[in-house]
């Protein structure tokens, strides 16, 4: 069912095209526009399906789907042009990896593709999100204090991603074991 909200998240996914495009062609700020409205609809397609109660399987799946893509898309062209560390690009990778990992394990026993987000796993997506916006952003402003900043995020982000990687593994473990 295509409800408002799940529209809103395909749209997401189709504007990382546009955001990598832009970004390779070196337009920043529209680079940058784009990725904005990406993260701004990310809140907004979730607060309206629940505002709509059109909380859907397929929306439950697609939202995380949609953030992956953006997430690992950016993160790839900044790795590769050197403005992400290669460390915390694979950190998050492997993370992500063993998140579907687990996904898959899930499906292959109870055949759902309802997710259930942890509050770890949120704080951890805001934070990659924070990060990759005020690199972007650093691209664009060439700011010393926001490469500084950026310092300091990395590290922030990594402790995150390995919290939130314990807690899901935990909490794997204590619903199934």
């Amino acid at each position: 069912m295509l409800t408002a909200s799940n529209f809103i998240t395909v749209l997401r996914i189709i504007l990382v095209l546009y955001f990598c495009i832009l970004f390779y062609f070196n337009n920043t700020k529209l680079a940058i526009l784009i990725f904005l409205f990406s993260v701004i609809t990310d809140f907004i397609d979730g607060l309206l399906a629940r505002i709509l109660k059109q909380q859907t399987a397929i929306g439950s799946f697609l939202d995380p789907v949609a953030d992956k893509i953006l997430v690992i898309t950016t993160l790839i062209i900044l790795m590769t042009r050197k403005y992400i560390p290669l460390w915390l690009f694979f950190l998050i990778i492997l993370r992500d990896i063993l998140l579907v990992i687990g996904w898959l394990i899930n499906y292959s026993r109870f055949k759902t593709i309802k997710t259930v987000p942890r509050i770890s796993g949120k704080i951890t997506v805001f934070l990659q999100m924070t990060m990759l916006i005020l690199v972007v952003f650093n691209i664009e402003l060439n700011s010393l204090f926001l490469t500084k900043l950026n310092s300091v995020i990395f590290l922030i982000v990594a402790i995150s991603v390995f919290i939130s990687l314990i807690d899901y593994i935990t909490s794997y473990i204590s619903k199934n074991f």
